[in-house]
């Protein structure tokens, strides 16, 4: 209400003026007119990203315009990958572009930032970016807009996530605990007949050498024999020899499905 004078009063209401961000783009220092824009831009929007299964910002980068190249570095959770929006334009410097949130200069880590908080993306990829940014901007710049509060009802989305890793091939054959000393047996045995250095061993020579070689090369003893009858002469398991203990099989741990559930995330808007 605006008073006029000691006894009139005219109600005055501010209407809203909002802008769809398919019109706008947030440049360095402030916001443009898409038109007033004479470089390449590509913008992807909240509800195309919301269309999109994913729990890192870099995949949603993906497809978004000719030439981007996304590569990931591993498959752990998490891990950022390496965009390159301009090709390769040094070996010994950086050749990833410059990320920008909110028109600030973002040095952290790409996967820390929550798909589910972005409002837009958008990619310059073209000379408009080292005009914006400067030298920093020479291998393309992103510019990352998370969401803001509105005005009106509140809204409640709530966001799970959950996956899963494991090997994609079969495993290789490997040899068990009963086949490795004869393994290394026959591998010591070879090195004695045919060395690259020195004198060559007869066939008979080696095989008894090795015989008493390999137990003390392998230092531990898991059988019920003393070590000169683990194995004879022909590089065979001393039939009578029993494992004391079986725990081997270091590798169970390392195979076993590896499971991710993403915690439950809660967006008011």
């Amino acid at each position: 209400m605006v008073a006029i004078g000691t006894t009139n009063v005219i109600n005055v209401t501010l209407a809203t003026d909002s802008r769809q961000l398919s019109e706008v783009v947030v440049v360095a220092y402030g916001a443009s007119k898409r038109e007033a824009i004479t470089g390449s831009v590509a913008t992807l929007n909240s509800a195309a990203i919301e269309n999109r299964v994913v729990t890192n910002i870099s995949n949603v980068l993906q497809g978004v315009a000719p030439g981007i190249q996304v590569a990931a570095t591993n498959g752990q959770p998490g891990t950022s990958t390496t965009i390159r929006i301009r090709g390769f334009g040094s070996i010994s410097a950086s050749n990833a572009p410059l990320y920008v949130l909110d028109g600030s200069v973002y040095d952290g880590s790409i996967g820390d930032i929550n798909p589910s908080d972005i409002e837009s993306v958008s990619l310059l990829k073209d000379a408009s970016s080292s005009a914006l940014y400067g030298a920093r901007g020479a291998n393309g710049v992103i510019l990352i807009t998370t969401k803001k509060g509105k005005i009106g009802e509140t809204k409640i989305n709530a966001n799970v996530n959950r996956g899963f890793s494991e090997r994609g091939i079969p495993e290789y054959d490997r040899v068990g605990t009963l086949e490795y000393y004869p393994a290394i047996w026959q591998a010591v045995r070879n090195s004695l007949v045919y060395p690259r250095t020195g004198t060559a061993l007869s066939p008979a020579a080696a095989a008894a050498q090795a015989s008493t070689q390999t137990p003390a090369s392998l230092v531990y003893n898991p059988f019920n024999v003393p070590n000169n009858q683990i194995i004879d002469a022909n590089g065979k398991l001393n039939p009578n020899a029993s494992l004391l203990y079986n725990d081997f099989d270091w590798y169970a741990p390392l195979e076993r499905r590896g499971e991710r559930t993403a915690n439950l995330i809660f967006l008011f808007l």
